[in-house]
């Protein structure tokens, strides 16, 4: 049950500062009569504010999130490595390597080991992304796809090639300089 209120104490809070510290109930230990009169000065506003948080949510309905069960779907996703993910544009942005991965869900459940792109033409590179559909469909449709193959990649997602886990050929080269100075 809450406190009664102290009359005395409500009347001090309606005063000016000045006016209240001359009375002679007023005490500072421990801040007791600022705190009060802090409280006595706002009780009104938070009690209304209160009050309207709990009608409103006395009269909003109670909505239950629905939730659907279905099965998860399976979904390829094809990576592209490269030193300019962040502006890459097709045909201008050398790639350093093609992989892929298939998702179930949310879940990654297979990695394929990025292909090298060094030394290949633009027409070469092309040829991968319908070589790795084709794979994944072999390998992975009838136990995460119903039997279907896939047709194509869920999206395309670039990364940088210190993330790839093929090492970049410039790499051994400024290392192995790095090494001999």
């Amino acid at each position: 049950m809450a406190r009664p209120i102290n009359r005395q104490c409500l009347e001090c809070a309606c005063l000016v500062i000045e006016q209240a510290k001359q009375r002679p109930c007023w005490t500072d230990e421990r801040q007791r009569c600022h705190k009060r009169r802090s409280h006595y000065l706002k009780r009104g506003d938070r009690n209304v504010v209160r009050r309207v948080g709990y009608r409103a949510r006395q009269l909003s309905p109670q909505v239950e999130p629905v939730t659907l069960a279905l099965p998860p779907t399976a979904s390829v996703i094809l990576v592209i490595y490269s030193e300019q993910p962040d502006r890459f544009r097709s045909g201008e942005t050398p790639v350093h390597a093609i992989g892929a991965e298939l998702w179930i869900g949310s879940e990654l459940q297979e990695q394929m080991v990025p292909e090298l792109c060094y030394g290949k033409r633009g027409n070469e590179v092309a040829l991968l992304p319908p070589l790795i559909l084709k794979a994944f469909s072999d390998r992975f449709a009838s136990s995460h796809n119903h039997g279907k193959p896939f047709t194509r990649f869920a999206t395309k997602v670039h990364r940088h090639i210190c993330d790839c886990p093929i090492v970049n050929p410039f790499q051994l080269t400024l290392a192995s300089h790095a090494i001999q100075s």
